[in-house]
């Protein structure tokens, strides 16, 4: 029994491991978005709208990862 437990704590491990590297990624292309010329005529008001949507998203599939997991 306690094999199988393990085996859930690395894969869990795993996945949170894989995931944070995932939103790491999309931090960095967003930055780099930004910063393009299409951007520059944004305010710092559409600019942080954008950016925290990307928070927002995260929250929200957090929040309802653990209903659709049971």
């Amino acid at each position: 029994m306690s094999s199988n437990s393990n085996h859930h704590n690395g894969a869990a491990s795993v996945v949170a491991m894989l995931q944070g590297c995932l939103y790491g990624m999309v931090a960095a292309i967003l930055s780099g978005i930004l910063n393009e010329d299409p951007w520059n005529k944004s305010t710092p008001l559409q600019k942080g709208i954008i950016a925290s949507a990307l928070l927002f998203g995260a929250t929200f599939g957090c929040l309802f990862a653990g209903l659709l997991s049971d």
